[in-house]
């Protein structure tokens, strides 16, 4: 399959979106308005400790203002995600302490102006050394002690238990014992913001019937469902959520947005009118998720010679007011503790604490950022005191084929990770520069850096992982496909669309990509983790796969070809292997199918193996990553790891299983294999489960036969 070429995958194509963006037509969900529509907003607490009465009567006296909520007001004031749709007890600064709407964005500033706020201020603590010191005010209840720097669930304090993280492996202490060097260190990082070009909103618009559609720039297509049947206290099935346009995410667009439909939804319920909420950039910035600030005391022991023998951290997290996200950003951060290096004896305690500080989430990355950041510090001040250049002392101690993790996991397939440091280290020149550059006098200087890392694709042991999506060939030979997975900027609609005509055959410009839509495709979760084209484009390829099977199925017949002849299908067209004047368009095919009432659509789901259940709490051990090093990506375009060229590259973790192997081959994009999950011991499956199948008495052979044309 080396030498494989495609004809759209790989190749450059026009974004699908661009042309509307460029343009001004794409419809983001402020764009969006219906016929007596209410405008929404929030007044957000201003100190972020106190217990507050709020005075909304002035606010409904205002010419214009419909209604203005409070925490009474909502069924369900605290979210299963932890923070509050509305609350009367702020922890933060930017918690919501009343909705108001009125019929005009005027209107609406002048309510939310005369909401009258009563602030009785309660003890404040802003740092880890605060929250941590003995006596401490205790942010949250569920918050609990440390004993000799692990949480300890009979103390009160503000650790957050559920965060907590260990990893052991080995005797720290023999291995300390036996190094020759050991370096402590503590390093901080600190709050990012998202700040994406297109700040939150959703638009809530009631069916009449008890029901309503959510349209919203949510990261996950699904969530607003859930956010909004937890806040009015109905089923999910009376909600449908449609993904509108997004403008940017990077992990943001999740949480915020599930309140914002909850708090819009319970506005439409009390009015009956449609309900629009779009944030400021001020708005956004004060309740929105952050990156978590990590400080990491690090310790690590090696022999003169280089060999690490020990290493031991404490990676403790400012987790803010609320924090749904820490318990499980922390299995990545855990699982990256000690780096891409085999170390015999590891011992990390990774936890989050309680602050009155904004609510960190999930941010590009997932919490392992900051933890490569404090790891490759370390190493490289390690080399420093062992007077040792810090690629020999990496290319030492890499992980390799056969290394054992921190985690435990036996790393069976190949890993050219020390091939790759060297092909990096040669490329840049970075021994040259690594010297001569430092040395550079003036206020323009130039520096250099050399990080290793790993990191797993998709959700791994955090989640339940799995994929799908609707793909339906229309009788005038259009496909449409709706994926489960969001596009919020990048090209993600795009290379669904790609994948959907290299495994359907129909041409690039006759497939169209539909928004998420809650009715027409199942949950697949967040579009995270690098999911998007990895699991997303599984699920696009196999329903491709299948429409393909269908298609060329029912030519055959309409052919009339023998057994020994082959029928292939390019282009919107099926056609007789060698005989291009033998051919019929998918159009006429699609639409026979559609009389003899033959399946037309598909919806494969993709599943990983969770790992969740293998990595043991109390010491960390088992499999996480359901691959490590990078995604094999054969016919995308990139130039293959190792060779010449020739449009593919190597995978460094072989994926299993597929489910038609090739003897001497790993699976392939293309090529009727699985692209699965290697998950050391842990394994993939995939399910496939038909839609829009038909129930008929006429062949397929005689609804052709009453078509043909005399």
């Amino acid at each position: 399959m080396q030498g494989r070429t495609y004809r759209v995958v790989g190749t450059s194509v026009p974004r699908v979106d661009g042309w509307a963006k460029v343009t001004g037509q794409a419809l983001y969900t402020d764009d969006m308005s219906v016929p007596g529509m209410l405008h929404a907003g929030c007044v957000h607490a201003r100190h972020p400790h106190a217990i507050v009465e709020v005075d909304v009567s002035a606010a409904l006296e205002v010419p214009g203002v419909v209604c203005a909520l409070t925490e009474s007001d909502f069924p369900t004031a605290q979210s299963k995600y932890d923070w509050f749709y509305c609350t009367s007890h702020p922890r933060m600064t930017g918690d919501v302490l009343a909705v108001v709407a009125a019929t005009s964005p005027a209107a609406l500033e002048r309510g939310m102006a005369a909401v009258r706020v009563s602030y009785h201020r309660l003890p404040e603590v802003f740092s880890l050394d605060e929250a941590l010191a003995p006596g401490a005010p205790q942010v949250r209840e569920r918050g609990v002690g440390l004993t000799d720097g692990v949480p300890d669930a009979s103390k009160k304090g503000n650790v957050f238990l559920e965060s907590y993280r260990p990893i052991r492996k080995g005797d720290v202490e023999t291995g300390f014992a036996k190094a020759d060097v050991v370096v402590e260190r503590s390093y901080e990082t600190r709050y990012a913001e998202h700040a994406y070009i297109e700040p939150e909103s959703v638009l809530v618009i009631p069916r009449g019937d008890g029901a309503y559609v959510v349209r919203s720039c949510s990261q996950h297509g699904h969530a607003p469902q859930e956010f909004v049947a937890e806040a009015l206290g109905i089923p999910m099935s009376r909600i449908q959520a449609v993904s509108s346009v997004v403008g940017g995410s990077f992990g943001g667009k999740f949480e915020l947005v599930g309140l914002m439909c909850g708090r819009a939804a319970l506005v439409s319920q009390v009015t009956g009118r449609a309900c629009k909420m779009t944030y400021s950039r001020e708005d956004s910035i004060l309740e929105s998720t952050k990156r978590h600030p990590f400080r990491s005391t690090i310790r690590i022991g090696a022999m003169r010679d280089g060999h690490i023998v020990a290493y031991e951290a404490a990676q403790v997290e400012n987790g803010g007011a609320y924090n749904n996200q820490a318990p499980w950003m922390n299995i990545r951060a855990a699982v990256h503790s000690a780096g891409p290096y085999e170390i015999p004896n590891v011992r990390t305690d990774t936890y989050a604490v309680y602050t009155n500080n904004p609510v960190p989430g999930a941010f590009r990355g997932y919490s392992s950022p900051q933890v490569i950041y404090t790891n490759e510090m370390i190493i490289h001040e390690l080399a420093h005191e062992l007077d040792m250049d810090v690629v020999d002392l990496k290319r030492r101690n890499l992980l390799r084929q056969g290394s054992i993790t921190a985690t435990g996991q036996r790393l069976v397939h190949e890993t050219l990770l020390v091939r790759l440091m060297d092909d990096v280290v040669r490329d840049t020149d970075y021994r040259r520069k690594a010297v001569e550059w430092p040395r550079e006098k003036g206020v323009w200087r130039r520096g250099i850096g050399l990080v290793t890392s790993y990191r797993g694709t998709a959700l791994g042991g955090e989640s339940v992982d799995a994929s799908g999506t609707f793909m339906i060939c229309l009788p005038d030979g259009g496909l449409v496909v709706r994926p489960a997975l969001m596009e919020f900027g990048q090209g993600l609609q795009t290379v669904y669309a790609q994948i959907a005509s290299e495994a359907t055959g129909i041409a690039f410009e006759n497939v169209r990509l539909e928004p998420v839509d809650t009715v027409a495709v199942a949950d697949s979760g967040l579009t995270v983790a690098s999911r998007g084209t990895a699991q997303g484009g599984q699920s696009v390829r196999m329903a491709g796969e299948k429409i393909r099977e269908m298609l060329l199925e029912t030519a055959r017949e309409m052919l009339g070809v023998t057994a020994d002849e082959e029928v292939g299908l390019h282009d919107g067209r099926c056609l007789v292997v060698g005989q291009p004047g033998r051919s019929v368009s998918v159009g006429d095919v699609a639409t026979t199918r559609k009389y003899a009432g033959a399946a037309l659509g598909h919806v494969p789901v993709v599943r990983s193996a969770s790992a969740r259940k293998r990595l043991r709490h109390r010491t960390g051990r088992g499999v996480h990553h359901l691959r490590l090093w990078r995604l094999r990506m054969r016919g995308l375009g990139q130039r293959p790891y190792g060779t010449g060229g020739g449009g593919s590259c190597e995978c460094l973790s072989r994926c299993w299983p597929c489910p038609q192997p090739r003897a001497g081959e790993g699976p392939d994009l293309w090529g009727g294999s699985s692209w699965g999950w290697d998950t050391g011991s842990g394994r993939t499956s995939t399910s496939i489960t038909a839609a829009s199948v038909r129930t008929t008495s006429t062949p397929i052979s005689s609804a052709r036969q009453t078509m043909r044309p005399e």
